[in-house]
């Protein structure tokens, strides 16, 4: 459940599942990989209607003859004396003209090649879709166990800074007492703020991760769950990877396919319809009569031989193609154990876990019997210190290892 912390502009985040579905719907990357899937859908739809091309150019023209132009006739046309000529006008000072011509190409077979590349496209950005979900989530996994960790490591540094304190405020009275030297006092100070060292060390690691995770999801956040133990998971078969290099391969070999048919002859349907309006007093004068010529037919366009461009693009896409394939080749073996690796991988630090945890209560033992030891004076304080530090570190190893367990775990539900 996602409470809105309104105060402080943050939503509670309680568990990854939470956190998954907060990035569903604010990741940035997820909303600009939706908009990328429409537009591949919509290129894709475009294609099938573009094998025809469909076209209806329409062109008008209003022309003002303002002055026309003098022809010589022979004057004899006219009853007049051989060899000589008369000047006449021709044509009318208005001309009013509209032209419709359809068309459609009937046969066209470098677009056929293009609606393929177009289909395969379409498949291609929904498994990118999918892979950029899968890793967005495995760095929110990342992330959120690497705050929870951050946040129990600041609990037993603050834990073991009061012991520190306490073993400060110990060697004090004792020095007092006459029954400790000052350099042990000094070593005692310096110890408790070493602890003040590291608990601002990991404030600043804490919020360095958390700004991180924030940018991701485009939303503040305030983490507040906690680590589960983890169970061994289903076997990962993802083969998202392997489908998107299959389909860079057939998009390569679609477009070097379109290329060579880009090179044949295209056939098209041709027409035009033309209306002229000609008058000596205005454009469209309803006085005069509309001339009409029309015609239909087909043609044929074939750049014979193919241009340089249209070779050079061909030989490209073969090339591409040959790319495109190599490339899936080592994506198969490259993935071909990626899921029993996974699996190796979570047996390994789940066994580390187990190893770590007993060390863990060891290194508490270990403490106990030495504290009590320095308290009756028969061990050094530099003794002490040294098995304090154990103890702290072998608490947040064990809690790390908690952290990377579950982190797995993650990693391979999302590929499943």
């Amino acid at each position: 459940m996602l409470i809105c912390i309104s105060s402080v502009a943050q939503i509670q985040v309680t568990s990854l599942q939470d956190l998954y579905q907060l990035a569903d719907t604010a990741a940035f990357s997820l909303k600009i990989q939706r908009q990328e899937l429409t537009v591949a859908k919509l290129t894709k739809q475009a294609s099938y209607g573009n094998i025809l091309n469909p076209r209806l150019p329409i062109n008008a023209s209003l022309i003002d003859n303002t002055e026309l132009p003098v022809n010589f006739i022979p004057a004899e046309v006219f009853g007049g004396a051989p060899g000589t000529f008369r000047e006449v006008v021709f044509g009318q000072q208005y001309i009013s003209t509209l032209t419709v011509t359809p068309q459609l190409d009937l046969i066209a077979p470098g677009r056929w090649g293009e609606v393929r590349m177009a289909e395969v496209n379409y498949e291609k950005v929904q498994i990118q879709g999918d892979l950029t979900k899968r890793d967005i989530r495995n760095a929110l996994g990342s992330y959120y166990f690497t705050l929870i960790h951050l946040e129990v490591q600041k609990q037993l540094l603050e834990k073991n800074y009061l012991i520190a304190d306490s073993i400060y405020q110990a060697v004090q009275a004792k020095e007092k007492e006459g029954l400790v030297r000052q350099s042990d006092v000094n070593e005692a100070q310096i110890f408790l703020l070493q602890q003040t060292n590291l608990i601002n060390n990991n404030q600043k690691q804490y919020d360095a991760t958390l700004l991180l995770l924030e940018n991701l999801i485009g939303k503040k956040v305030k983490i507040a769950g906690v680590i589960e133990s983890s169970e061994l998971p289903s076997n990962s078969n993802d083969s998202r990877e392997i489908d998107l290099r299959r389909l860079d391969m057939l998009y390569a070999k679609s477009a070097w396919r379109a290329a060579k048919l880009d090179q044949l002859p295209v056939l098209s349907f041709v027409s035009s319809f033309a209306y002229q309006n000609n008058s000596n007093e205005r454009f469209f004068d309803n006085n005069q009569r509309w001339i009409n010529s029309n015609y239909i037919g087909l043609r044929l366009t074939w750049d014979f031989p193919t241009n340089v461009q249209k070779l050079t693009n061909a030989r490209n896409q073969k090339l591409r193609f040959g790319i495109a394939s190599t490339q899936y080749e080592q994506t198969l073996l490259s993935t071909k154990n990626k899921g029993l690796e996974q699996q190796l991988e979570w047996n390994r630090v789940e066994k580390e876990l187990r190893s770590l945890s007993e060390i863990r209560l060891l290194e508490q033992a270990n403490f106990e019997f030495a504290l009590d030891q320095f308290n009756q004076g028969l061990i050094p304080l530099e003794r002490l210190l040294q098995v304090q530090l154990n103890k702290i570190q072998a608490e947040i190893n064990e809690h790390a290892a908690k952290a990377s367990l579950a982190l797995q775990t993650a990693i391979i539900n999302n590929g499943l």
